[in-house]
């Protein structure tokens, strides 16, 4: 049995070679960003594509009016508007898309820089099952990419924005989690992916996502 195994390695070598080298060969279908499309809608209070209609920046009750009358959400927190900074989560309805990934309850971030109930929203974010590496091909050259390597894994994140205007500019930023050691093949696979937006420049700085698996710490 041991001889047979020895034997088939080579074929199997060979195969696995040419999968790899047909996959570079071949060109890459056309990446389908329905489901990220379909996360940005206009409100009243966001002329422009938001994150479920929100725009950063719009007052917290504002934004709170938002989510409850979305059909996608449901159960939104209260949230304790003593608290100069605070985050709002909400469950989803079951009318999502299936691309939402329902484990994790959406998020919103609020600040008040007059300690009162004057808050406004920070960052509205969104986890998914949407594949990094198509939305990343999709969406084409950042503005920005960045990572925060811990002792067992990394976020990597990239961020796109109108360039040339004022700081306030709006952000959307797409992020992914990969476990150290970080390998090639996990950002080319990776499908669960986190998207946010909210105001002001990106670090103009990039990182190659060939290069993850250098970046875990010891």
């Amino acid at each position: 049995m041991t001889r047979l195994l020895l034997m088939g390695s080579p074929l199997l070598t060979l195969l696995l070679a040419f999968g790899i080298g047909a996959m570079r060969v071949l060109p890459a279908p056309d990446p389908d960003t329905a489901g990220f499309e379909r996360l940005f809608q206009t409100s009243d209070e966001c002329d422009t594509p938001c994150l479920l209609g929100i725009r950063p920046g719009i007052p917290l009750a504002e934004a709170m009016t938002l989510l409850r009358a979305h059909d996608w959400i449901s159960g939104v927190t209260v949230p304790n508007t003593f608290l100069p900074e605070l985050y709002v989560y909400w469950n989803w309805s079951g009318r999502q898309p299936d691309f939402i990934d329902t484990s994790v309850p959406g998020q919103l971030f609020a600040r008040s820089d007059t300690d009162d109930t004057g808050h406004y929203v920070i960052e509205v974010a969104v986890m998914t099952r949407l594949r990094f590496h198509e939305l990343q091909r999709a969406l084409g050259t950042p503005n920005g990419a960045w990572h925060l390597p811990v002792t067992d894994h990394i976020t990597y994140g990239i961020s796109y924005h109108n360039v040339g205007q004022s700081d306030d500019l709006l952000r959307t930023t797409v992020i992914m989690e990969l476990p150290c050691p970080a390998r090639p093949i996990q950002y080319y696979w990776h499908n669960r992916t986190r998207i946010s937006q909210n105001r002001g420049r990106t670090v103009s700085r990039t990182v190659s996502p060939q290069n993850l698996w250098r970046l875990c710490r010891a």
